[in-house]
């Protein structure tokens, strides 16, 4: 059934079904629905919290949606978007970050502006793009764009753009580079400035590149005249 109380600034309607959940909508345009989602919102407005313990941690923020089990738990900031089961689980003071799918970003705790979409995708860090399943893992970095399941799951260094599934899977410390093509340099960890092109670039099974600079591929199957090479 439909209830309303309260009156003036106080007034909150409720939607309540059979099944005892409910759906409310504050006169702040908050509207939360679940076990312990949104309960902590004092001054917070425009927020829409659904799921059990959803912006739980909320008290202030502004302009935030979470849909699912978890999704921003402990969060108290703005314009965030955080949906599926434990997205934006940690997020604590960060903000403008899009995070869709289960887990999604669920290690971010002070990042901005990133957009993570995929099971298990995740970054450390601000204005990065992760698509894809596990994309982007375990890692920390800032202005990276990695796009393909279990690409750059590792990545530490910043500035760079990895395309295709298992793309630079271990690559770590790696700034500055260009790698696009399924398992292309595969075995990548440390090298910069590197513009790998093509299935399989850089990861023949011979000279695979781990730590070259400034090299050059192009073409699928195409290889490095040895593992760390330099031009």
């Amino acid at each position: 059934g439909v209830t309303a109380s309260g009156t003036g600034a106080t007034k909150t309607i409720t939607i309540s079904g059979g099944g005892g959940g409910g759906l409310s909508s504050d006169s702040d345009n908050n509207t939360v629905g679940g076990t312990n989602a949104g309960d902590s919102i004092t001054n917070g407005t425009d927020n829409t919290f659904l799921g059990k313990d959803a912006g739980t941690g909320l008290s202030t923020g502004n302009r935030n949606t979470a849909i699912g089990y978890n999704a921003y738990k402990v969060g108290n900031n703005n314009d965030n978007t955080c949906i599926g089961n434990q997205a934006g689980e940690a997020l604590s003071s960060g903000s403008m970050n899009t995070l869709i799918g289960r887990r999604a970003g669920e290690s971010i705790t002070t990042g901005q502006s990133n957009t993570i979409v995929g099971m298990m995708a995740n970054a450390q860090g601000s204005r990065n793009v992760m698509l894809g399943q596990q994309a982007g893992q375990y890692s920390s970095c800032t202005d990276c764009i990695v796009i393909g399941s279990f690409c750059g799951q590792d990545i530490q260094g910043n500035n760079n753009i990895f395309m295709g599934r298992d793309t630079a899977k271990d690559a770590t410390t790696s700034t500055e580079n260009v790698c696009i093509g399924r398992n292309s340099v595969k075995d990548f960890t440390t090298g910069s400035k590197n513009v790998i092109i093509g299935q399989d670039a850089g990861n023949t099974g011979t000279n695979n590149l781990t730590t070259g600079e400034n090299n050059i591929l192009i073409g699928h199957d195409a290889a490095a005249s040895a593992a760390d090479v330099d031009n």
